[in-house]
């Protein structure tokens, strides 16, 4: 599972989320570490989170047929 490069805003961080190949993964889910905050990817695999700046660690995770696939990253 790869990810674009998240752009930082005042107002949060947004991405697609892709496979290793670059194809975009449908309906992925995007949390941060820690709390209740999180969304779905759309169906290109994009996806925006509204934060207050801080430092985060953001996991992605999707469901393939198997196994389940989990990544974490820190953002700054």
């Amino acid at each position: 599972m790869a990810f674009t490069p998240l752009l930082a805003a005042a107002f949060g961080i947004k991405g697609t989320v892709k496979t290793s190949k670059g194809e975009p993964l449908p309906y992925a889910t995007i949390a941060i570490k820690g709390t209740s905050t999180g969304t779905i990817a759309n169906a290109e695999g994009r996806y925006e989170l509204t934060l207050a700046p801080g430092k985060y660690e953001v996991i992605f995770q999707y469901w393939v047929v198997l196994p389940f696939r989990t990544k974490t990253v820190t953002w700054r």
